[in-house]
Formats: structure tokens, sequence, C-alpha cells
């Protein structure tokens, strides 16, 4: 009876998930965020030449899809800049673009790999053809690829259909509705990501491997997924050479995007290289903030599922149940969350929650929902909670026409500094520009002062060579403590 009814259920599910992704495709509802135009500029390099270089015909026909997509004049001063920096065909001239980078062979190119780019250019061509705003192939492929994930979900022989169904609906409610009408590869990787760890729990190994090393091109700390992959076909398979040859080789798709940048410039990573990351930005605070952050944490997505995770992981080594698959998954989300959270810049654009916690947090709902092995009823009832706080943030911060700009607050973190300011300290980049809504602070901007909608002073940011720039009614507490020469001080 429980059969019958959740395939009901999942085939319910499946077809409000692809009506409400097509009634989405149907809006025009681009966001320009992030990165985008380096992604739309690549994408006019691969359909103007077949090559990923960067040519003054490529701005121009990025200006031109741009204002076909009805943006008009939208970035008209950077691609002027850009192409000067071009023009003048001088390394340390082009090196100030900060995005575009002179090879050894004398082309340019993007610090951003071009693969996500690649994928698109065919769409937007074809969208530019029969005078359709090509920024929306970037939502139809997106759309093509969660389209892809709900039928391999479909063709899964291991999961009975109420898991096949919150799988399916999950992953749509997740951060990447979010990030479906963005001109960005967090959907690309959070969704080919998600898929591999189904089917690596299908032991499709070589599949999860291709589809890992593919989501790895844009995000390279997925690569560590494969190394799990690796080890749990050798120890559940027979070992065969032909076998492993061929593993090696679809694993081997993960270095292209190294080889590629060693080979035309002699360093492995550009991002690295600009000094975007940092090490010692690899705190306890920081790591905290990349799950549990009220602005911009991982929870804000999947604000239960994350602690059924933890419950989940803990009871399994509690018990000694544990599999390599359930200790090895964990342990690989730690690693890429310490990758993460060295980025420079961490209030960055970004739909909701942090660009870097797209990826985990699909992962994070697959293994949740693939280890819970309870009973059937226990099942349905944690499940239906799950879906239910699954649909709350996606309300709140309102799903494909996403509410929330990462220069503001949100409303979780505007009610924490009203009531009881004291519970959230955040970073202090994502304090000062949320507070002051514009990218980078200095010195010069201290006191930095959170006030809200009844101006009263809830919050500030103090720098300790601008005590005295405080207002008068301000006392500073004895107990102070200042971190870089920054502190906050809380209001009762």
């Amino acid at each position: 009876m429980f059969n019958t009814l959740f395939r009901q259920l999942y085939f319910f599910i499946l077809i409000v998930l692809v009506l409400l992704s097509l009634r989405n495709l149907n809006n025009n509802n681009v966001s320009i965020a992030g990165d985008w135009y380096d992604y739309a500029l690549i994408s006019s390099a691969f359909y103007n030449h077949y090559s990923p270089d960067i040519r003054l015909e490529d701005i121009v026909k990025t200006r031109e899809i741009i204002k076909l997509s009805g943006f008009n004049n939208l970035m008209a001063e950077y691609s002027k800049f850009l192409e000067d920096k071009i023009s003048s065909k001088n390394d340390k001239e082009i090196r100030k673009t900060l995005v575009l980078f002179k090879a050894k062979n004398g082309k340019i190119y993007n610090y951003h790999f071009w693969f996500y780019s690649l994928i698109n250019a065919p769409f937007v061509l074809f969208f530019k053809s029969i005078n359709i705003a090509p920024f929306k192939a970037f939502i139809f492929v997106n759309t093509l690829i969660i389209w892809l994930c709900l039928l391999i979900i479909y063709s899964l022989k291991k999961l009975d259909y109420l898991k096949k169904a919150m799988l399916s609906f999950c992953l749509l409610f997740s951060s990447i509705i979010w990030y479906n009408n963005w001109i960005h590869p967090e959907l690309f990787s959070s969704c080919l990501i998600f898929v591999s760890i189904l089917l690596l729990y299908e032991e499709k190994h070589k599949s999860s491997i291709l589809l890992c090393a593919l989501a790895s091109l844009q995000n390279q700390a997925l690569s560590i997924i494969i190394l799990i992959i690796i080890i749990d076909y050798l120890l559940k398979k027979r070992f065969n050479i032909r076998e492993f040859i061929y593993i090696g080789i679809i694993s081997s798709i993960t270095l292209i995007p190294s080889l590629f940048y060693y080979y035309n410039f002699g360093k492995a990573n550009l991002i690295v290289d600009l000094g975007f990351l940092s090490k010692q930005n690899i705190t306890p605070d920081r790591m905290f903030s990349f799950f549990f952050d009220f602005n911009q944490g991982i929870f804000l997505n999947i604000p239960f599922i994350i602690f059924v995770f933890i419950f989940i992981f803990g009871i399994k080594i509690a018990t000694k149940k544990a599999s390599i698959k359930t200790i090895s998954i964990p342990i690989s989300i730690l690693i890429m969350s310490i990758i993460s959270i060295q980025q420079v810049n961490w209030n960055m654009g970004e739909a909701v929650i942090i660009r870097y916690g797209t990826w985990i947090s699909t992962i994070i709902i697959a293994y949740t929902i693939i280890e819970t092995n309870i009973s059937i009823k226990k099942q349905a009832i944690l499940f239906s909670i799950i879906a239910i706080t699954q649909l709350i943030p996606i309300k709140i911060f309102g799903g494909y026409n996403c509410n929330q700009h990462y220069m503001e607050h949100n409303i979780i973190a505007k009610y924490t500094f009203k009531h009881n300011p004291q519970l959230y300290n955040p970073d202090f980049e994502i304090f000062a520009e949320r507070t002051l809504h514009k990218e980078y602070f200095y010195e010069s901007d201290s006191p930095i002062i959170y006030k809200d909608e009844n101006n009263n002073i809830r919050k500030i940011l103090i720098h300790k060579n601008t005590i005295q720039n405080l207002p008068k009614e301000i006392k500073i507490p004895n107990d102070i403590k200042f971190k870089n020469n920054w502190a906050y001080i809380n209001m009762q």
C-alpha cells in the first residue's frame, strides 16, 4: 500500500517540479549578479571563433547580446575599459582588469575556466538566431540540467519512491532555485555533484566519477569526492586493469583546468596566484560563518537537514554502523569547506547563501536522505518535516525571484540585531558591507553603525583608531576585545 502511495506522490512531485521550472523559463527574469559578465564573455568567444581566448570582437558581441537581452547600456563603461586594456597588448595593463591575463603565446584568457561557458555557447547563439533574449539560454541550460537530474533520480534502482520523491523535491527547493536564473556555474556544479553522490550509492562508480569530474571543472575542490569514489570502487569491485585504466582516464578530466592554465601561464591556478585565497582565513570563526552565518550561511538553505545530517553521522559513528561512504563523505565536506573558507572576499555576490555553499549543501542533502535508514512510517514523518523546512526559506527569500541582495542584511539578521545584537557577531566584512551598502570598508568608515527601522542604534563596528568618533551617548564596554583592530559594540 505504502509503495503505491509513495509512487503516486513521487510522480505528482515530479510533474509539479517540471511545471514550476517551465513557468520560470517562460519568465524573463535573468539575474545579473556575480561574475556573470565573465561567463557571458567567454560564451561569446566560443561562438565567435570556437576557442576561449578573449578578443576585441568578443567584447563587441557580448555588448550586443546584453542589449538583445533587454539590458541596453549595462556594463558599457566596463566593456570599454576591457577594450582599452586588450588594445594596449601590454601584459601589465591587461592584468589591471583583474579578470583577463595574457598567456605565454600572446592570447588572452579569463581567470574563470571556460567549460560552463562552452556548454552554454551553442544555446546563446541559437536563442539569438531565433530572436529570443540570448541570456535566457543560460536559464534554459540550467533547466535542462535540472531535468536531467530528475531523470537520473527516476532511473535509480536501489531507492524507493519515497526517497526518490524527497531527493527530487529537496534538490529543486534547495539553494539552486535562487541560482537558477544566474549566468553562473553554481547550479551546474551543484546538480552534477548531487547526482554523482546518488550514483556512488548505486555503485555506478564510472558514471559517478564522470559527473564529479565535470562538476569539478568549475569548482576544483569537488575533485576530492573522486578519491572517495575510487576507494569505494576498489573495496567493492574485483580489480580489473582495463576498468581501472578507464577510471583513471575519466578521473583525469578534473585536471584539465590546472593543465590548461599551467600550459598557458606556467601556473596551475590563477585565482590562487592572484591572492584571492588566504590560509589565514582558516579559522573556527570563518568555518562557523560558512555554515551558520545569519546572512549567508549554508543553514539558511537547509535549516533542518543540516542538523539531521550531523545527527545521522554521529549515530552511525557511535553505533559502529558506518560504511566507508558514511565516514568519508562528511570528511570530504569538511576538507572542501576548509578550501572554500580561504576566500579573501567573504561577502561576495550571492543569492541568499554563499556561492560555495550551494554544491556543499546538495551533497549534504543527498547524503542525509540516502543514509536515513528507519522504518517507512518514520521516514514519511521525517521527510514531511524536511519538506516543510525546505519551503520556509524559499518562501522567505523569494524562490526563483530571489529578493535578497548581498549588500543588505536579511530579515533574520535584522531581527537579531534589533532584539539580541550580541547573538550575532558576523565576519567584519559581512557586517560592514551590508550596513554601508557598498563593496569594501576601511578605517575611515569607522564607526560603522547599524540602526533599526526606528533609527535606534543597535550595533556598532569600531576601529580602535577611531574610538573618538563614536556618538557621545555610546559608552565603550570595559571588556571590549579588538580583533585585527576592529571590535563590535552591542546595544542592550
